[in-house]
């Protein structure tokens, strides 16, 4: 079997070549190249959990390579199973391909058959870390049976590979799947919900996100009690579009119960009650209250960096939020060094094309624009826009968010003629996506009243 040292080998070699791949890869291909590597160096930063994974799916993978005996030549499973013992899947994959290939060429009715051997092949593409592969596999086999399973991972691989368009069309179906095979009021259904309502909300798409989001909450809490654990993530993503959508009260209500549920069921110092924690306060802030909200980032930082470590990008999201409240308070010499902090923990885990890349290099430019570093600030600005409109689409409220900044930097800098154009497509995207009282869409308004009031003076 894998020894540990063989595991280690292979884990290095992986990450050899998602960096190789990544030097000769084309622009289209690199948001998820650079995704593979992180992944890549998160299995290799804690190899003894990676090596018990990588023994359970090698198992696995075994006892589905028995079940080809009666289709493929018993030599060529055998030889498959003796390189998955060297942690080598290629052999596996390899003959999964062919007996779908056989498959193919028969007569009658071999969908679903066909379909699990793409399944299976999704899965080991999965385990290499080559995820265009996986996205290709698991959406072929949802494409010849679009079971609750297939389509669960075609929606999941192709968020994965950015193509969120697609994504949020598996998940309608996994929605007509779940009711129909499970029932409108079973805990798959309510599953199924709130993954098409979280596609949604990534797109921008609030008014459709929304009832998703309430239904599914309405069926875990009658299927799996008002305390149970997977409640307080439907509470905390409904709460997350409420205040999206600027209704604070309501989002307050659901971010204390979330954290509530979630320190009785989990544990006060459990990870998951770190992003309630820092997703209230982030509401506390947004209300001014920003004496009630500092304890809450630190004690979330606190937590994060005590049991998953100062470099986890969770961690990075909670320096980036004490980092905006130090911000906000005028505390410029404490944010800053939390600001780098922040965007070197993102690229480390994310990888350069990533939207919390676009977001740490935004709050970063914010900082530096406010310190009058307007040559440093733009260039970052650039490059967040750039990025959410690649990943999230040119019409999302983050790209609007962006707009607005680099404009307000171009207006600081004279130049009004480029400035213009940057706040009135943003105005456009506020208005369609959030609405005209929507608190973000009144804010760009007012910026750009204040711009033309500036240019037009004699």
């Amino acid at each position: 079997m894998l020894t540990f040292e063989q595991h280690e080998e292979n884990v290095s070699q992986r990450v050899a070549e998602a960096e190789e791949k990544l030097r000769a890869a084309t622009e289209a291909d690199r948001a998820v190249l650079e995704q593979q590597l992180a992944e890549a160096k998160k299995r290799a930063s804690d190899l003894e959990v990676d090596f018990a994974r990588k023994q359970a799916e090698l198992d696995a993978a075994h006892d589905r390579l028995s079940r080809l005996h009666n289709n493929m030549e018993a030599e060529k499973v055998e030889a498959a199973k003796r390189a998955l013992d060297r942690g080598d899947t290629r052999l596996a994959d390899a003959l999964f391909g062919e007996a779908q290939e056989k498959l193919a060429a028969q007569a009658g009715d071999i969908a679903a058959e066909a379909a699990k051997l793409a399944y299976e092949r999704g899965r080991i593409a999965e385990d290499d870390i080559r995820w265009q592969d996986a996205d290709q596999h698991y959406a072929e086999a949802a494409r010849l049976s679009p079971t609750y399973d297939n389509l669960i991972m075609a929606g999941m691989f192709a968020d994965k590979c950015g193509d969120y368009r697609r994504g949020a069309r598996t998940k309608e179906q996994l929605v007509d799947v779940a009711e129909a095979e499970f029932g409108a009021e079973d805990a798959k259904t309510a599953t199924a919900l709130n993954n098409l309502a979280e596609s949604y909300r990534a797109q921008g798409r609030y008014g459709e996100a929304e009832p998703l989001y309430r239904r599914a909450l309405e069926i875990g809490e009658k299927t799996l009690g008002a305390e149970h654990p997977s409640v307080a993530i439907r509470l905390n993503n409904l709460a997350l579009l409420l205040e999206a959508t600027g209704r604070y009260d309501e989002a307050e209500s659901l971010y204390r119960r979330a954290l509530e549920i979630g320190e009785k069921t989990l544990g006060a110092e459990h990870p998951s009650v770190a992003i309630r924690l820092n997703n209230l306060a982030g509401l506390l802030e947004a209300t001014g209250r920003h004496d009630e909200a500092e304890p809450l980032y630190r004690r979330a930082l606190e937590i994060g960096e005590k049991t998953l470590g100062a470099d986890h990008p969770d961690v990075g999201i909670s320096v980036g939020n004490l980092a905006g409240l130090l911000f906000a308070t005028d505390r410029l010499e404490e944010a800053t060094p939390l600001r780098y902090k922040e965007l070197t923990i993102m690229q480390a885990a994310h990888g350069a094309n990533h939207p919390h890349v676009a977001t740490a290099s935004n709050n970063l430019a914010l900082l530096l624009k406010a310190t009058g570093r307007h040559d440093d600030a733009e260039p970052l600005y650039r490059r967040a826009l750039e990025i959410g409109e690649k990943t999230l689409g040119a019409e999302h409220p983050s790209v609007a968010i962006r707009l607005n900044n680099l404009a307000g930097l171009l207006e600081a800098t004279g130049r009004y003629d480029e400035a213009e154009p940057l706040y009135q497509r943003a105005i456009k995207i506020f208005r369609a996506s959030l609405g005209e009282d929507h608190p973000n869409t009144k804010k760009v308004i007012a910026n750009y009243e204040t711009f033309k009031a500036t240019r037009d003076k004699p």
